[in-house]
């Protein structure tokens, strides 16, 4: 729908919530500025931009387990190797309830994990 509002042609994108990147994906704009308030998904963007055989592999090696969800989610990102921390990122949304990312007033990732019970997979 957002599509039908965009012109046919146009300098720059700019993108100031970023989010899942719906709009600047579907468009593909040869130039762009992105940005979102969120510092661990642009994080994360960048890591999948210039990194992402190190981040594969590194997600590869994460067990879907409530005792290994809240093990990552435990962790201080700041702490992290920057592979390590786009990994924790996408790990946890996509094992949280219903990929939400809510931190409390400390900043630490707060959501619990999601409620159909996980398979323990390697």
């Amino acid at each position: 729908m957002l599509h039908r509002c965009v012109p046919k042609k146009f300098g720059c994108y700019f993108e100031p919530f970023l989010g899942g990147g719906a709009l600047f994906f579907g468009l593909c704009p040869e130039n762009a500025v992105l940005s979102d308030s969120n510092d661990e998904l642009i994080h994360c963007y960048r890591i999948v931009r210039d990194r992402p055989e190190e981040l594969v592999e590194r997600l590869s090696k994460l067990k879907v387990s409530e005792e290994e969800f809240y093990k990552i989610r435990a962790m201080r990102s700041e702490v992290l190797s920057a592979v390590a921390r786009a990994a924790r990122f996408i790990y946890l949304n996509k094992t949280c309830f219903n990929g939400l990312y809510r931190v409390n007033k400390n900043g630490l990732f707060n959501t619990p994990i999601r409620c159909t019970p996980l398979a323990d997979t390697k």
